[in-house]
């Protein structure tokens, strides 16, 4: 039997913890791998998690008891954790879900078996939000590497040294049928909470709120929209914020200063994203940078057109037929394709057809999970 010990930095409504649950499903359905989460923090789907297998939360916010007196508190709580993890299955392949996800190996005992890292960052990702130390231990413990683009394989040969030939791409899933799911009702409810008529165009996103989401640009965007083609009447909605977070409060006060207030809003993270991408008419990507964000294929399975920067790896998706991909950072240039297709039922209608067919036959869990579980299941044979 294949043993898998699966690291996950939460289990939240983030793209890397919903893209382990739709391949957890998949690996219960289909095989008998037997499977196990270590994750560092909770989060709105361990329940989703824990019908599917164990789950072990190894830091908050489950916290670690200690005794009184432990000094350093810190390397008190970390020994803890590594008894408690000392029964981790010898030989066991570890798949590192996220580079973040790879401080996690410092717990595990030295029975554990290959390492394969499961990288869903670009540059920021690796550069700025992972701590020197843990970078160092991905490179260091890491014995196969999977990225979630092109894009992230070439960052990965390209700034760290990574042979090409030593990376196998394996982009993101999503359960394709769960768009067509999604009740008119329920999109016309989310379109008229923010107050607008049935054919009042709605270009949307859906992402948390940081610097490498842009949602300066998204604003930015907006504002240009409604200055140079006032005739289009768009809204746009950014859902995914936490409400009172500096970022959310920055984005407000832009959208003020630009007169956009009343265009631009705010959804704070929502449990029915499939139907808030079928509520848009259009989907932008204004990101700095992403690797390959799940909610552009969840808008593309929607048949939603997807406009995003020649940055990242979206742009090996949507090509010039299921969207539009443009200069970054060229905020005007992206304002008149927007602008263009919110005046263009059609033309959005036919990228929209195109992308819905794209997703369900590349990205389609029953097409994506059996790729990776053949590369996993090799992996961890070879290992033992």
């Amino acid at each position: 039997m294949t043993e898998l010990v699966f690291l996950g930095h939460a289990v939240d409504r983030s793209g890397p913890p919903v893209y382990l649950l739709h391949l957890l499903r998949w690996l219960a359905a289909n095989t008998d791998a037997s499977t196990e989460v270590l994750a560092l923090e909770g989060g709105a789907l361990l329940a989703d998690y824990e019908a599917l297998t164990d789950v072990r939360v190894i830091g908050e916010p489950w916290p670690v008891r200690v005794p009184r007196g432990s000094r350093p508190l810190t390397s008190a709580r970390d020994a803890a954790r590594r008894v408690r993890l000392r029964d981790v299955p010898s030989g066991a392949l570890v798949h590192v879900n996220t580079a973040w996800s790879v401080r996690g190996l410092q717990y595990l005992p030295e029975h554990a078996g290959p390492v394969v890292a499961h990288v869903h960052e670009l540059e920021v990702g690796l550069d700025l939000h992972l701590p020197a130390q843990h970078r160092h231990l991905l490179f260091q413990r890491t014995d196969r590497w999977v990225a979630a683009s092109h894009a992230v394989a070439r960052n990965l040969t390209d700034r760290w040294n990574v042979p090409a030939a030593d990376i196998h791409v394996h982009h993101e899933m999503i359960d394709t049928g769960a768009a067509a799911d999604i009740e008119e009702r329920d999109v016309a409810r989310l379109r008229s909470s923010l107050g607008l008529e049935p054919d009042t165009p709605l270009v949307g996103t859906a992402a948390v709120v940081n610097w490498r989401k842009a949602p300066d640009l998204f604003v930015e965007l907006a504002a240009r929209v409604t200055r140079t083609r006032p005739e289009v009447d768009a809204h746009f909605a950014w859902v995914g914020i936490e409400p009172g977070s500096p970022e959310v409060l920055a984005m407000r006060r832009d959208a003020r200063r630009a007169g956009v207030a009343d265009r631009v809003h705010l959804v704070p993270a929502s449990s029915e994203p499939l139907s808030w991408m079928a509520a848009f008419d259009l989907f932008v990507l204004t990101a700095r940078e992403d690797a390959y964000p799940l909610a552009c294929l969840e808008a593309a399975a929607a048949a939603r057109p997807v406009i995003c920067f020649e940055a990242g790896g979206m742009p090996e998706f949507v090509g010039d037929d299921a969207g539009a991909v443009v200069d970054f950072p060229d905020v005007a240039g992206m304002a008149e394709v927007v602008a263009d297709l919110c005046g263009s039922p059609e033309r959005r209608a036919a990228l929209g057809d195109v992308g819905r067919r794209r997703v369900i036959e590349r990205h389609d869990i029953a097409v994506a999970a059996p790729r990776i579980w053949t590369d996993l299941h090799a992996w961890a044979e070879a290992g033992r």
